[in-house]
């Protein structure tokens, strides 16, 4: 089950992390086993956490605990995608490919999404859109990379089809 809280910065005068009437950063922990994980939404509204958490709730935390491939989480396929290509590409591209996924990583984790279901057109653009300084030939090429880890994700029936990728990724004109 999913707990939310608040995790209180330092300004707050509140200190108890049951209080729902600030703007401080909402916080969700479970338990997996015996291990206990805590991740940031990255969001401060509570309605908007308790939808989230009741979504990931119906299509994940227990699916992913009783080891379910549905709700693989976006750091497991990344470090499994990375094993796999180490045996097929050089190192020159397994560098390409390990920088741009690192990337998707940090994004998913300072967004809130763990699980590789969560990832649809809407965050793949927005994630697309954070990349504010390549040049159009250099988005290209990363997109073509976040297509093939897309595409093996499908592959590996992780994903039924590539959602995230459905012809909606696309260069931005005159970017």
């Amino acid at each position: 089950m999913l707990n939310l809280s608040r995790r209180h910065v330092r300004k707050c005068p509140n200190d108890s992390r049951d209080n729902l009437r600030c703007q401080c950063p909402i916080w969700m922990d479970w338990t997996q086993g015996s291990t206990r994980l805590q991740k940031s939404l990255g969001i401060r509204d509570w309605q908007a956490a308790q939808r989230r958490a009741r979504d990931m709730e119906a299509d994940g935390i227990d699916a992913y605990q009783t080891g379910n491939s549905g709700a693989l989480t976006v750091q497991k396929a990344t470090d499994d995608f990375k094993a796999d290509a180490k045996n097929s590409l050089k190192p020159p591209t397994l560098k390409l490919y390990r920088i741009l996924l690192a990337r998707l990583n940090a994004y998913c984790k300072q967004h809130g999404y763990v699980f590789l279901k969560q990832l649809d057109v809407v965050q793949v653009r927005e994630f697309r859109n954070s990349w504010t300084t390549y040049s159009p030939r250099t988005a290209g090429k990363h997109i073509e990379r976040l297509k093939r880890f897309f595409s093996w994700c499908v592959e590996n029936s992780w994903l039924r089809h590539p959602r995230a990728l459905s012809g909606q990724v696309r260069l931005r004109a005159g970017a």
